[in-house]
């Protein structure tokens, strides 16, 4: 898959961070990528799906945020296993992640991104 290759070799070989483990037995990790989007891995460690939520951007409701330092309130989020766009989101996107799996997931911010 010639887009996970570009996300694995990225230029600026930046290591991914966890981002949130608070969600039973799953994780998220987030890393920035050199062109200005990030990567995030949402991972099942358990024994049956599991809704995996990632954060970015805040509102009056909820302040988590997977990307810090940077904050973005919108984003276009690409699936690159499944090498299809899942849409625009507003400050999260959550998906069913099957047991013992994970998505591999680009963000490309869509709202002016800042540094916090």
């Amino acid at each position: 898959n010639r887009e996970m290759l570009e996300v694995l070799r990225d230029p600026d070989c930046v290591q991914g961070s966890l981002a949130d483990n608070i969600q039973g037995a799953a994780e998220v990790w987030t890393r920035p990528l050199s062109d200005g989007t990030f990567a995030a891995v949402l991972l099942n460690k358990g024994t049956s799906a599991q809704n995996v939520s990632l954060h970015f951007g805040h509102n009056s409701w909820n302040y988590l945020n997977s990307f810090y330092p940077a904050e973005f309130n919108v984003a276009e989020i690409r699936n690159i296993f499944s090498m299809r766009s899942e849409g625009t989101f507003t400050y999260h996107f959550t998906a069913l992640v099957p047991p013992h799996d994970a998505l591999l997931l680009r963000l490309t911010p869509t709202s002016e991104m800042a540094l916090i």
